[in-house]
């Protein structure tokens, strides 16, 4: 069943390298698991990591968060992996706290910075290996 969940990867576009390195890292991870980005976070990841995304949704100016929260309450999402540059102030901030909230209300797996990244990832390799 987990295996078949989605895992949500988008940054800031002051964190988009940041999130290809990781992805990288993990890559032979990321190949095999369901994977739902925006377009400019797709291109990124395939140029810099050489991952193809499972599920192109519309970009963040677009309706894209608005997408990754019906997922999220539809229980499609595994994982959120949502890189954010608090230093910088972003537009679309009440879409970030909403994104937020449904991945808190449905007990979504959510990761705003790279060491609880890396902490989602090896748990969802132990579940992956324990199931």
């Amino acid at each position: 069943m987990i295996a078949q969940k989605n895992i949500v990867l988008i940054a800031h576009e002051s964190k988009k390298l940041e999130l290809a390195d990781f992805v990288n890292q993990h890559q032979e991870f990321f190949s095999q698991s369901l994977t739902v980005a925006w377009p400019s976070i797709s291109e990124v990841l395939h140029q810099q990591a050489g991952i193809a995304i499972s599920q192109q949704i519309p970009a963040a100016t677009s309706g894209g968060y608005q997408t990754i929260n019906s997922l999220v309450n539809s229980g499609n999402i595994l994982a959120v992996i949502f890189l954010r540059d608090f230093l910088i102030p972003q537009p679309g901030q009440a879409n970030e706290e909403a994104l937020l909230r449904s991945c808190n209300i449905n007990q979504v797996l959510l990761a705003t910075n790279l060491p609880t990244a890396e902490a989602i990832v090896h748990y969802i390799k132990h579940l992956l290996e324990h199931q």
